[in-house]
């Protein structure tokens, strides 16, 4: 492995849940658990199978980097902006994983998304807050508590939801559930 592509990958978290970490990593934490039980004849070969394992990975997580940097950062700024709009509904996205997810680190993310004017955050919470404000505007969403509306969208603490949907569109969600039905358009304050 080429040094540039060593010091792309070292100290980088490697996700459980896709590409050969998914395969490899669950691997190599059972075969943690059982060192003290692994003093056999078999034991060289079986370091070197895991070196190769563990070169491999590094390897897949080299490559998906230099895709990443030869598409460009117009490119991968969509696609973690399409990235993040799939998961908008999940109350755990975070930067880290975020960035994990493009192989990029957490200041890289920062630095790509305000070359757009936003903030990670800003972001998430954005476009959180649109979703939960079309979920109220729409007559066949009355079924659902306004609570399991910011649940739906990712704000699992109705009073966070509340206090959030307040801030940027001036009144509770309540309100504005209330207010749809002879009141103008939801818009924010100051637009």
């Amino acid at each position: 492995m080429a040094e540039r592509d060593r010091a792309r990958v070292a100290a980088t978290p490697v996700s459980r849940h896709d590409g050969l970490g998914q395969a490899v990593l669950p691997f190599l934490y059972g075969l943690a658990q059982q060192v003290e039980h692994l003093e056999s004849r078999g034991t060289p070969r079986l370091a070197d199978n895991v070196v190769d394992l563990i070169g491999t990975l590094l390897a897949e997580r080299a490559d998906a980097d230099r895709a990443a940097e030869d598409d460009g950062p117009d490119v991968l700024t969509r696609r973690i902006l399409a990235y993040m709009e799939q998961r908008l509904p999940d109350p755990r996205l975070s930067p880290e994983g975020i960035a994990a997810a493009h192989r990029i680190s957490r200041r890289y993310l920062y630095k790509l998304l305000a070359e757009q004017g936003y903030t990670v955050a800003g972001w998430i919470r954005e476009q959180r807050l649109a979703r939960c404000r079309q979920d109220l505007a729409d007559p066949a969403m009355d079924h659902l508590p306004v609570g399991a509306v910011g649940g739906r969208w990712g704000f699992p603490d109705p009073a966070h939801f509340s206090h959030a949907f307040k801030a940027v569109y001036g009144m509770s969600p309540r309100e504005a559930r209330a207010a749809r039905a002879g009141a103008s358009p939801l818009r924010p304050p100051g637009s």
